[in-house]
């Protein structure tokens, strides 16, 4: 199963809207499909939810089709009983060049310390924040607008910082108990031909 991802939730999320001049395109037959990760610790029985995802659509089409791509890395280990501190960069190419990026979810799991995601201009003018998060809380995630247009040799870095209070080694993975290391980012105009 493949598809492209539109949008992210986790604790502390609150709706999305999409600024005048972009949204997601729905091209021929359009199904969405909604990924829910659970974690029911102590095992409760009879435990309910009232999760739910509303979509709002138009036949006005807006100027610009939107899309989602994510800077960071799967690539980390955080040893038992202790920190890791990650960085990576991202040159950006010329495909990429006059996208304007307009929002921004930084994402880890819980033994996050801090995150940050920045663009700094190959033309030598100040950094621009794409999502910085020095204090990172699970439980209050949530998307921030940014602005920021990027050009060919540009470079986005992101940073994470974790502290394993845990026995066993964490590794990047889906489940809560595992960690993640993204900065989901909106921009437009949609890249075609491209998988992130």
């Amino acid at each position: 199963l493949s598809g492209r991802m539109v949008y992210a939730w986790a604790p502390g999320g609150e709706a999305l809207e999409l600024p005048a001049e972009a949204g997601f395109p729905m091209e021929g037959t359009v199904h969405y499909m909604v990924q829910i990760h659970y974690n029911n610790a102590q095992h409760l029985e009879n435990q309910t939810d009232s999760t739910g995802v509303d979509f709002c659509t138009t036949a006005d089409l807006r100027a610009n089709d939107a899309d989602v791509m994510a800077f960071g890395s799967v690539k980390f280990q955080i040893p038992a009983h202790g920190t890791l501190d990650t960085s990576c960069d991202y040159t950006v190419p010329q495909s990429m060049s006059d996208v304007t990026m307009f929002v921004a979810m930084p994402h880890m799991h819980q033994i996050g310390r801090s995150m940050e995601t920045h663009l700094t201009p190959k033309a030598g003018t100040p950094p621009v924040d794409l999502g910085t998060q020095p204090a990172w809380d699970f439980q209050t995630q949530s998307w921030f607008p940014i602005s920021a247009k990027v050009k060919a040799g540009d470079t986005i870095s992101t940073r994470c910082v974790w502290e394993n209070p845990g026995s066993n080694t964490v590794k990047f993975g889906e489940n809560t108990a595992d960690e993640m290391c993204f900065s989901f980012t909106m921009y437009y105009p949609r890249m075609k031909n491209v998988a992130w």
